[in-house]
């Protein structure tokens, strides 16, 4: 069990979308600063005071946990750096348009089975749909997974932006917009998800 607030939403746990922030990469140290405490606000007040979400708010529930790791920061495969943090988030590697290694802005997991059992760990008796690992590193990048329920977010100055976007896709099993060059074809069957589909 660790340390948790209510931070909006006071409804009981039936008929809401309860969404829990977890963090990774902070050490007692820094969650004793605060800035942990004040992003994990500033993205649920984003998420409440946007659309569709906004006229939903009385329905939703977030949970703020406060999970120490034992260092600070988040491991950066392309340059070895490897961060002790309690749900091993990781950039992973790219390649720039040089060809030079580069972080991934599709932060995730050193192991995703393992962070995903260690969340169902965490404060089992909390109810959750999604989620949320806000991660102490200020590169910009998150990535999410509907089965899993669960989405990262960094600390990048558009956090929130990014947290509203994962988040339709941890929520809601929600796809991108757009295609990843260079795999522009169409797909064989019709995409699962709802807002998206191969017919023009």
């Amino acid at each position: 069990e660790f340390p948790f607030e209510r931070i909006h939403g006071a409804g009981p746990t039936t008929n809401r979308v309860h969404v829990m922030i977890v963090s990774d990469g902070w050490t007692q140290a820094d969650l004793d600063t605060g800035r942990y405490k004040t992003l994990a606000k500033g993205v649920s007040d984003y998420l409440v005071q946007r659309q569709p979400f906004k006229d939903y708010a009385h329905l939703i529930n977030v949970t703020r946990v406060d999970v120490p790791s034992v260092e600070s920061g988040v491991s950066h495969a392309w340059n070895n750096s490897n961060k002790n943090t309690y749900y091993g988030s990781q950039y992973p590697s790219e390649q720039d348009p040089t060809g030079n290694p580069t972080d991934s802005r599709g932060l995730w997991f050193k192991d995703a089975a393992v962070a995903q059992t260690k969340i169902k760990e965490t404060n089992p008796a909390l109810t959750r749909h999604v989620t949320v690992v806000l991660c102490n590193d200020g590169t910009y990048g998150g990535a999410a997974n509907y089965s899993r329920g669960m989405c990262t977010v960094s600390t990048d100055t558009r956090a929130n932006e990014v947290f509203f976007h994962e988040l339709g896709h941890a929520l809601m099993n929600l796809a991108d917009e757009y295609a990843y060059a260079p795999f522009r074809a169409l797909p064989a069957d019709e995409p699962v998800e709802a807002n998206v589909s191969k017919e023009s």
